[in-house]
């Protein structure tokens, strides 16, 4: 990246290096001005479309078309047959976000991700049995993460503006997100490009708010867990200690720190659902090896995508690369929903 860093703008457009870069911000922790690098990035890719420089996409670019779809078409989404035994509203203080989990089930079936109502459920009846019924949303659309960071800013804008006339029709004062893309969205880049002040959690904010004032009680569990930090949630939210708090609260004597971690903790190796690579592979083996290091049997994480990612990687040969498909990746919702009281 360093011929990025020292080009001109317009030569560092047509530089397919331009898409190497995982804007994981992690780079900006150890500038010593706090130069944000990734933005210049995003910015520089916008140019780069314009040029015919994008990378490749992934999965056929099945989850870009879905977005573009939801962007450019008045569609009638399925979008809550995911609820069930839950207590959702359409009207209230309090929405949550689901993004484009519904979705990833049927997408990433062939790795058995087994997680989209799953989770979406399992975050209700957390939410549920703290006294909050959430507002869901039958019109949401995509947030536009992978659209802005990708330099397509005129999608970005049209899944925007569908979103905030919808969420306006909520009434809902708060937004509470499981996936840290969307929250990273919708709190920063809507402020950015549309002016839109939203008040955003990430779901392991609201969460741990409950444990603390005492509504919500967890069983203690015996579980040997490591936790990797989402690099949206970390770097580009600051949110650190959380998701901790809640872990440490359920299992104090089990959890165990990887090698990386916090500010320092390493990527998942892919974002966008563009360029998985060998080097991607390598990150993910990397990140892998550090969990299994602990000694902990089961990782935890609380991104959707860097969960597919690492199951992606345990479900094929794996063992030649030295990694233990019996390692278990799991939602840190998921962990919570189990150990509610």
């Amino acid at each position: 990246m360093a011929l990025i860093g020292t080009s001109r703008p317009e030569r560092v457009a047509l530089e397919k290096r331009l898409w190497d870069c995982l804007t994981c911000g992690k780079c900006t922790n150890y500038c010593p001005t706090k130069v944000s690098f990734p933005e210049f990035v995003r910015s520089v890719r916008m140019t780069s479309r314009d040029k015919d420089n994008c990378s490749v996409i992934n999965h056929a670019g099945i989850t870009y078309y879905i977005a573009d779809a939801m962007a450019n078409n008045d569609l009638k989404q399925k979008r809550l047959s995911w609820v069930d035994g839950t207590k959702v509203v359409t009207k209230g203080d309090v929405l949550f976000f689901t993004g484009c989990l519904p979705y990833f089930d049927t997408i990433f079936k062939h790795i058995n991700v087994d997680g989209g109502p799953g989770m979406l459920n399992n975050a209700v009846k957390i939410m549920n049995k703290a006294g909050v019924t959430p507002v869901v949303m039958a019109d949401e659309v995509c947030c536009g993460h992978d659209e802005i960071w990708s330099g397509d800013q005129k999608t970005f804008i049209e899944l925007a503006k569908k979103n905030l006339k919808a969420i306006e029709r909520t009434g809902a004062k708060r937004i509470v997100t499981i996936c840290p893309e969307c929250a990273t969205t919708l709190k920063n880049d809507y402020r950015e490009h549309l002016g839109v002040e939203l008040d955003v959690v990430h779901i392991t904010e609201f969460i741990a708010e409950f444990i603390k004032n005492g509504r919500l009680t967890m069983k203690k569990s015996n579980e040997k867990v490591t936790y990797h930090d989402p690099c949206r949630l970390v770097q580009h939210l600051g949110v650190v200690e959380a998701p901790r708090n809640i872990i440490k609260t359920i299992d104090p004597e089990g959890f165990v720190e990887m090698k990386e971690s916090g500010v320092l903790a390493s990527c998942c190796g892919t974002t966008l659902w563009r360029g998985c690579d060998a080097l991607s592979e390598v990150m993910r083996h990397d990140r892998l090896k550090q969990a299994m290091a602990t000694g902990a049997t089961t990782l935890l994480t609380a991104c959707p995508k860097c969960r597919i990612h690492f199951k992606c990687t345990l479900s094929g040969k794996c063992e030649e690369a030295g990694l233990d498909p019996k390692l278990k990746v799991k939602d840190i919702v998921t962990f919570i929903a189990e150990n509610m009281e």
